[in-house]
């Protein structure tokens, strides 16, 4: 009986093979569960960043449908730059006086409107129908949108 209890005194603790195998299975675990968390990251990043693209992007195109459907006449001043003649109060009048009438929109200008529109072209399509090409990138993300605004879309009724 002594000699048993002897031997499981002395028998305490865990070999050098069971600690290496509990480290490596951990680290198994641990670089799994890292990769995992990295790619979910990676996946949450880029959903962000279209989510960011594509907000900013509705809102920068109102801005644009809602000053061109004001406007009474346009001005292609070259390929990047668009300068619209608005009728803010809707009297069909033009008012060369007020600087909220002539709005601007050139690539120089475009983080006033929007922090993901990188660039921006204007071409004439027809006699009042323009055409804008705008390319939009956050993070990795990147969008080419091409839109055809009609220049002066409100009808305006006399009495």
């Amino acid at each position: 009986m002594r000699w048993k209890a002897k031997l499981y005194k002395e028998e305490q603790g865990f070999t050098l093979l069971e600690l290496v195998m509990v480290v490596a299975v951990v680290g198994m675990l641990a670089t799994a569960l890292g990769g995992t968390i990295i790619s979910q990251y990676e996946i949450w990043q880029f959903n962000t960043n279209q989510a960011k693209v594509v907000e900013n992007s509705e809102l920068f195109i109102s801005y644009l449908e809602k000053d061109i459907s004001q406007a009474i006449d346009y001005e292609l001043v070259n390929d990047q730059q668009l300068e619209l003649k608005l009728d803010k109060n809707q009297d069909g009048v033009f008012e060369a006086t007020s600087s909220d009438e002539l709005v601007t929109y050139s690539q120089s200008n475009l983080e006033q409107y929007s922090e993901v529109v990188t660039d921006i072209k204007f071409t004439k399509a027809e006699a009042r129908l323009i055409k804008v090409d705008i390319s939009l990138k956050s993070g990795d993300f990147k969008e080419q949108i091409t839109k055809y605004f009609h220049i002066g879309s409100v009808n305006y009724t006399t009495n």
